[in-house]
């Protein structure tokens, strides 16, 4: 048998509001939960859990826009990053081809990065190595590849390394950020769960009470009972087709 289904955040708070604002307004309900433990104090307890639930909620919400954003910037990022690696090493390879040494001072004498690690340390590397390297400057002049070239393709790299760190960092926070969400509304859910056991018993002759709390009245009769009507009409249909 499947069970209930989970309520999202929004709804959950929504529910914890109203209950805990018409408890605290209303003279009638304040009056009947107070005679059974539920006083002024414990009603501001419930108000202090919902502030600090609501915070938590807006905190994840706003930290986890924030990962999406560094997300996508880092993936921009390591994009332009890959695309400076891939197009250098192509033309350098092609130019010396065959110089084994040359090409193993600039990291390429080992396969292609894969990971993003990998990218920032071979493509640091790369462009830091060439920049430094007489032969491989002259050599890929021919190809743009000068001073200010280099510099910027070298910047792309540095570039993917602080994005793919603040990437790190953003998803660390919004995790952290979705713990203590789970965390606050579980204790809210807890003094709700317990307010509301006892808002039946101290409302149990007044429905109207406990619909302002957001507690649906059951019915009392049992599911027999409330089958009965259905029961009563097939078998009297049944009676009819017999006798016919």
């Amino acid at each position: 048998m499947a069970g209930k289904a989970k309520r999202s955040v929004p709804v959950n708070l929504n529910g914890a509001e109203i209950m805990i604002t018409n408890a605290s307004t209303d003279e009638k309900i304040m009056t009947a939960v107070g005679m059974i433990g539920y006083g002024s104090e414990r009603i501001a307890e419930g108000k202090t859990l919902l502030i600090d639930a609501t915070a938590k909620k807006d905190t994840r919400v706003a930290l986890s826009g924030a990962q999406l954003e560094a997300t996508a910037a880092s993936k921009a990022a390591m994009n332009a990053a890959k695309e400076a690696f891939q197009s250098y090493s192509v033309l350098v390879k092609g130019e010396f081809k065959g110089k084994k040494e040359t090409l193993a001072v600039l990291g390429l004498d080992k396969p292609m990065p894969r990971t993003e690690a990998s990218l920032i340390e071979a493509g640091k590397t790369l462009f830091a190595n060439a920049a430094s390297h007489p032969e491989i400057k002259s050599g890929m002049l021919k190809y743009g590849y000068d001073d200010a070239k280099l510099a910027a393709e070298q910047a792309k790299v540095l570039a993917f390394e602080k994005a793919n760190d603040q990437q790190k960092a953003a998803e660390g926070a919004a995790q952290n950020a979705t713990e203590d969400q789970t965390k606050s509304i579980a204790r809210l859910n807890d003094w709700v769960a317990q307010f509301r056991k006892a808002a039946k018993i101290a409302l149990k002759n007044n429905k109207q009470l406990l619909e302002k709390l957001g507690i649906h009245a059951r019915s009392t009769k049992t599911k027999a009972q409330r089958g009965a009507p259905k029961k009563a009409a097939a078998t009297r249909a049944a009676q009819r087709s017999t006798t016919k």
